[in-house]
């Protein structure tokens, strides 16, 4: 199934990978490889520029930053937060609103049910600061989630971190500093289980399931403790992203609008939408708020909009990829599936590109205009990660436990969306001593495969 991934921004590799000529694929040796003390959970990439890294969390609640060119830690010791660890975004350097004493490189945060982390993205002392207490030794908490006590959630903003906590029968929303992670305000909220944060500009949402109602909470944010009101959902959507002007929400056959301050208004859709084949795109704003990153028992992503640009709704329905313009509830192109191509798995939004993942075959067209731009395939393998890079389609396949890289050169993406995507070339390879990944990781010039026992990088040929 298809697994969305995060791109930093591609730049050229150190250093050339080893290719070995062979019958098919080139053999591509691994740039660097970190094996795990403990089976890792996740990884994510964070930091820019020089500074990117890699935050890899293992089944004990170890945390480790590696530094994505080389492999090493940057770390003298893992920082030690609880099983269940989860991340709760980063910041680039310079974006707080409010920080006095932040450094110049960045932040990253992460929660368990214990506390919430401030983590540094440069030196070798990594925690910066924790809101909350270790476990006790022995401690454990109900199974129930009606009894779920802790942190329940956390979301990294330019504000500071909005997190959800749980004390005895209460719930509360507060906002701690970047500095030092203690609370600027925190205000009372119904109980929730299973929240689900999203973030654009100065407001925030909050949407979770009780019973057989769903519930959506709007703050504001800010230093000013705010006045949250709440709103009741007709039922549980199957996805949900945050625009410049409020939330969206799908249930299936209908977008439903919720501006901040306005009432809902509603987008009817030309057919079924089912999680995993919805995206969010802004302009040229870049990706925001996918399906794929929001597994309904964990946080959304945050969604950073910008200003004045057209938000489309878009939708991968049985017959064809759809584009729907939230802001007059309008077709603004349409993309029919090829039937060779196979079922859709799958679709994201990467920079300026909607990419498909179907059976057969993953599909690039160009966002503003639904123009095919790029294509990649290799018989009987499912595609396992996904990126665009400096005109390159670039996917990480897997077939009968086998690894295969391949790269396509793309089509400008300009035209109308009736146009098929024009030829593509470009490469393929068999990353050596790769198994089957858990995830992939796009990093500058490369990719990382993260697998149980570890994680394995591989630089690229330039453009």
């Amino acid at each position: 199934m298809f697994r969305r991934v995060a791109a930093l921004a591609c730049l050229l590799a150190v250093g050339q990978p080893i290719a070995r000529a062979a019958d098919g694929p080139a053999e591509l040796d691994a740039a660097w490889t970190w094996s795990a003390p403990a089976p890792v959970e996740w990884a994510v990439d964070v930091g820019e520029g020089a500074r990117a890294g890699i935050l890899v969390a293992t089944s004990g609640g170890d945390l480790y930053l590696l530094d994505a060119r080389a492999g090493s830690a940057r770390w003298r010791a893992p920082v030690r937060a609880a099983p269940g660890v989860r991340p709760a975004g980063w910041w680039p350097a310079g974006s707080w609103k409010h920080a006095e004493h932040g450094p110049p490189t960045g932040d990253v945060c992460v929660f368990d049910r214990h506390a919430v982390y401030g983590l540094a993205l440069h030196g070798d002392e990594g925690l910066r600061w924790r809101e909350g207490r270790p476990p006790a030794p022995g401690e454990s908490y109900p199974d129930d989630p009606e009894h779920l006590g802790g942190w329940l959630a956390a979301h990294a903003t330019a504000d500071g971190v909005l997190a959800l906590r749980r004390v005895g029968t209460e719930t509360e929303m507060l906002l701690l500093t970047v500095d030092d992670g203690r609370p600027l305000w925190q205000v009372p909220t119904p109980s929730m289980t299973e929240p689900r944060i999203h973030v654009a500009g100065d407001h925030a949402a909050v949407l979770w399931p009780q019973g057989r109602d769903s519930w959506l909470l709007v703050t504001t944010l800010g230093r000013e403790r705010p006045r949250p009101y709440v709103r009741r959902m007709p039922r549980w959507p199957a996805w949900s992203a945050a625009t410049q002007d409020g939330i969206v929400t799908v249930f299936e056959r209908e977008a439903t609008v919720w501006p901040w301050a306005a009432p809902p208004r509603t987008v009817r859709l030309e057919g079924a939408a089912r999680a995993g084949r919805v995206a969010l795109w802004h302009g040229a704003a870049g990706p925001v708020g996918s399906a794929a990153s929001q597994p309904a028992s964990r946080p959304a992503s945050e969604s950073r909009p910008v200003p004045g640009e057209a938000a489309l709704l878009i939708a991968g329905h049985d017959a064809a990829l759809v584009a729907y313009d939230l802001s007059t509830g309008g077709v603004a192109w349409r993309q029919a599936h090829e039937a060779e191509d196979g079922p859709l798995e799958g679709i994201d939004v990467l920079g300026a590109s909607i990419v498909a993942v179907r059976a057969g075959a993953v599909v690039e067209c160009c966002a503003a205009s639904g123009r095919l731009v790029g294509r990649a395939a290799v018989a009987g393998a499912a595609a396992r990660g996904v990126t665009v890079c400096q005109g390159r389609l670039q996917v990480v396949w897997v077939s009968g436990g086998r690894v295969r890289l391949t790269v396509a050169l793309r089509a400008p993406g300009d035209g109308p969306a009736t146009e098929t995507a024009a030829a593509t070339g470009g490469g393929a390879w068999e990353p050596c001593g790769a198994t089957e990944p858990r995830d992939v990781r796009w990093i500058p010039g490369g990719v990382v495969l993260v697998a149980r026992d570890g994680l394995r990088a591989y630089s690229l040929p330039g453009p």
